[in-house]
């Protein structure tokens, strides 16, 4: 937790060093890069995706063993958490 606090008054400061004022906000932070999202509701080939990801159909191993963990236990460790989050943005 030490180390979290610590990482993230470092990006904090170095943020605000080059813009102040824009920790804590997308505009205008240089560390944060926009992502095009795209809803499960805009087209066909991103709602079969979506669906993909939410059966663990999606090729990958380790990622459809995390959410079939998530489907038959209801719970996942905070790193496989942080892995399946991290497939589905990016």
């Amino acid at each position: 937790q030490l180390m979290w606090r610590e990482f993230n008054i470092c990006m904090a400061r170095q943020a605000n060093r080059k813009v102040p004022g824009s920790w804590g906000q997308m505009a205008g932070n240089y560390l944060c890069r926009p992502m095009p999202w795209k809803s499960p509701t805009d087209d066909a080939a991103t709602a079969a995706q979506y669906a993909a990801w939410r059966d663990g159909k999606t090729g990958y191993p380790f990622v459809d063993a995390i959410m079939r963990q998530l489907r038959q236990e209801g719970f996942i460790h905070h790193l496989g958490r942080h892995m399946v989050a991290c497939f589905l943005t990016r």
